[in-house]
């Protein structure tokens, strides 16, 4: 997901009227060693546009390369939404501890302190109670 109060992803990316155009494209890629042992990487990508009015923020289609055992690489392209199914599997943790934990924004870094009910859904999540 996106850091906190960033407009749904219009201020993650830059804003496309400071370089003077209509639309700003972006990429988020991680390397990781999955499971099986294999070097993968996964690319996220994201568009800003610029309309008369308003900004416009879209996901676009991700990309899961990896080298298969003779060494080829392989690229997959994938909607974000099986991206998001695929990567715990992929990375052997659960969803909830990627979202909570491993990249947890600074913002919300302090989520062991909030009140009890809120606390105990965010643990029932990661221990999948």
């Amino acid at each position: 997901s996106m850091p906190p109060g960033n407009k749904s992803g219009q201020a993650f990316v830059h804003d496309p009227r400071s370089l003077g155009q209509s639309n700003v494209k972006a990429n988020i890629k991680l390397r990781f060693t999955g499971r099986a042992g294999n070097s993968m990487v996964v690319v996220r990508s994201m568009e800003v546009q610029q309309k008369k009015s308003t900004m416009t923020f879209k996901q676009l289609d991700g990309v899961l390369r990896s080298t298969d055992r003779t060494g080829n690489r392989v690229s997959m392209g994938h909607k974000c939404s099986e991206l998001d199914r695929q990567l715990p599997l992929l990375l052997g943790v659960s969803g909830a501890i990627l979202e909570h934990v491993v990249f947890c924004h600074q913002e919300d870094s302090s989520w062991p302190l909030q009140e009890g009910a809120v606390l105990k859904k965010r643990f029932d999540d990661i221990f999948d109670s």
